[in-house]
């Protein structure tokens, strides 16, 4: 494979402030990067009622798939508390 077939996706992981793993959401951004050489991306994050409250934090990722291969290009990471 050549790189033009190459995907580019942003994946998004929830945690807990102990570190467990609560949700994950993924997002192919390929046509913006293409395109433009940026993207924009958005995802919805509905907090449930029974979440305890507590710090969690959320890592995005930006991956290049080509070849075969899975390459990490950036990550980014935001904490944030919930509050009863």
């Amino acid at each position: 494979g050549r790189l033009a077939d190459a995907t580019f996706e942003e994946i998004r992981e929830f945690y807990t402030g102990g570190g467990q793993r609560v949700a994950t959401k993924k997002e192919n951004v390929t046509r913006q990067l293409k395109e433009t050489g940026y993207y924009s991306a958005a995802v919805p994050l509905p907090i449930p009622e029974s979440a305890p409250a507590g710090p969690y934090r959320v890592v995005s990722r930006l991956v290049l798939r080509a070849n075969g291969r899975e390459t990490v290009l950036a990550t980014a990471s935001a904490e944030f508390r919930v509050t009863r």
